[in-house]
């Protein structure tokens, strides 16, 4: 469970409600019913979806530092475009 909190933790601090809401969100709401199995003593299910959730959140995690990445990669071309243009006057 600790895992997965940390997972999750991570996907955030890298941007994924934004970039990828929709993952992080099912990760999230695995991990919560991963609780309520921990509760039930339902062990194997808790297990299964902790998992899951940690899955989500890794997955989440890169695709929300790919696209801020490409994103910075954008802005960079941009402002050197700029610079070309400038110094060719």
């Amino acid at each position: 469970m600790t895992q997965a909190e940390v997972a999750i933790q991570n996907a955030e601090r890298a941007g994924a409600a934004q970039y990828e809401p929709g993952l992080l969100s099912s990760a999230r709401t695995k991990l919560d019913r991963a609780r309520k199995e921990v509760d039930d003593d339902e062990n194997e299910s808790a297990g299964r979806l902790a998992e899951e959730a940690i899955v989500e959140a890794n997955l989440a995690n890169a695709k929300a530092k790919s696209v801020r990445e490409a994103n910075q990669a954008d802005e960079m071309k941009k402002a050197i475009e700029a610079l070309k243009q400038e110094t060719s006057r």
